[in-house]
């Protein structure tokens, strides 16, 4: 007994002691040769002759020219008896799906986990692999065909269109599955516009069927539009075709539904929606606000009152400063300019005894001289030479002084600018600063 017990402990130590297994296996299920547009399953089979403590770690996978979908949460459970050992497995499914002819190189994956014995994480590797892609028996070159195994087109329509009338909104439901096929690439079922009718379309659910177990079975796309009967008379919602590729028998099929015909009476108490508000509700989208043109402007300036409001009573007092000092440099560079100074002259020749301040400010503004050496001679010999009369009217200066101000403000126009620079031979005048 005592040898039994010890030989059964050697062996259980040299079970536990040896190290576990990690093996992945790759196949392309239905095949390695499949048509542009056809769904193939890569099987990424993952096996250890322990169990696994934790989720293994998959690759990513990309291949150019083919629409690959990774494998979801859930993996089919599997058990098999490899080089006489059970081995316990886990299999995932990548979708792949060609979009050109050729051959895809499907490179060896990577795959990591942790058996249960394992000390740290383990890693294996599958073999690569080829799919051989063509173009689908019957079907031009360039033109676009769905490709599955099986497929159903059906329809419904809501309400009964045998009692519809003017106001009232029919809705035509499109129900499309394909089994072996991937759900994005179903096509869109084209629900057109109808002549007196208004078309609405709704948003398509589209999903993937499967076995509840991890294991894609096709996909499901459902189309529908709301058609709004805009006046009376008779109306056809045109038949539906979908042309798709079987796996099964190699060939090019067509599914059609019928045309739905109906017809709408008159109805006196429908009255036209003002707005499309009840028409967004009805597509699942928020209502909208509608404000008048008048409340709109009226709001836009009430706006603009209380903003100009709060700007003067923050920035009032300092713009009214602003003003006044603009205000007071504006009068004294006027009442220091040349013909401010003209203004004043006929006024101060006519005061007894006659003033000559205006003349001489204006002389000394208009020249920039002090000296009168440039003035009229007639004007210095009425005013300074020594037959000068006191009592002589100022109005004879005014002629002669007009005539001097017509040449004294043409000779300015042609002066200098002041930027410029000045005479070379300035003369003897004495200039201003």
């Amino acid at each position: 007994m005592k040898l039994l017990a010890l030989v059964l402990a050697l062996f259980s130590t040299s079970l536990l002691a040896a190290d576990p297994q990690l093996r992945v296996q790759a196949t392309l299920v239905p095949g390695d040769t499949a048509v542009v547009g056809e769904t193939v399953q890569l099987q990424l089979d993952l096996y250890t002759d322990t169990w696994f403590s934790s989720a293994p770690k998959l690759p990513d996978l990309t291949l150019p020219g083919a629409v690959v979908t990774p494998p979801g949460d859930q993996a089919q459970h599997l058990t098999q008896r490899l080089d006489g050992t059970n081995f316990y497995g886990m299999r995932y499914l990548f979708q792949i799906t060609p979009q050109q002819t050729g051959d895809l190189q499907i490179p060896a994956l990577t795959v990591s986990a942790t058996p249960g014995t394992a000390q740290a994480p383990l890693s294996a590797t599958s073999q690569p692999l080829t799919l051989h892609a063509q173009l689908p028996a019957g079907v031009p070159a360039g033109q676009r065909v769905l490709v599955a195994r099986q497929l159903s087109l059906t329809q419904q329509t809501s309400p009964d269109p045998a009692a519809l009338k003017v106001g009232d909104s029919l809705t035509r439901t499109v129900t499309l599955k394909a089994e072996g096929a991937m759900s994005l690439m179903l096509p869109v079922t084209p629900l057109g516009d109808v002549d007196g009718l208004s078309r609405y379309l709704k948003t398509p659910q589209v999903k993937t069927l499967d076995n509840g177990r991890g294991y894609t079975l096709g996909g499901q796309r459902i189309d529908a539009a709301s058609y709004r009967i805009e006046k009376p008379g008779k109306y056809q919602l045109p038949a539906l075709q979908v042309q798709w590729w079987s796996t099964q028998d190699k060939t090019l099929h067509s599914a059609t539904l019928p045309a739905i015909s109906f017809t709408a009476s008159a109805n006196p108490a429908y009255q036209p929606p003002f707005s499309v508000t009840e028409d967004l509700q009805r597509l699942g989208q928020q209502t909208r606000l509608h404000l008048s043109r008048h409340w709109l402007t009226a709001g836009l300036i009430l706006a603009v009152l209380v903003l100009l409001g709060l700007l003067l009573r923050r920035f009032g007092a300092q713009w009214r400063t602003s003003w006044q000092h603009w205000q007071a440099t504006r009068k004294a560079r006027r009442e220091a300019s040349a013909d401010y100074a003209w203004q004043q002259v006929p006024g101060q020749l006519r005061q007894r005894p006659p003033q000559l301040t205006a003349l001489y400010q204006w002389w000394r503004r208009s020249r920039g001289s002090l000296r009168l050496a440039g003035a009229d001679p007639d004007v210095l010999r009425q005013c300074y030479s020594a037959n000068a009369q006191a009592d002589a009217s100022p109005e004879a200066l005014l002629p002669r002084l007009t005539t001097l101000h017509h040449e004294t403000v043409r000779q300015a126009r042609g002066a200098p600018r002041p930027h410029s620079l000045r005479p070379l031979n300035p003369g003897h005048d004495k200039e201003l600063p």
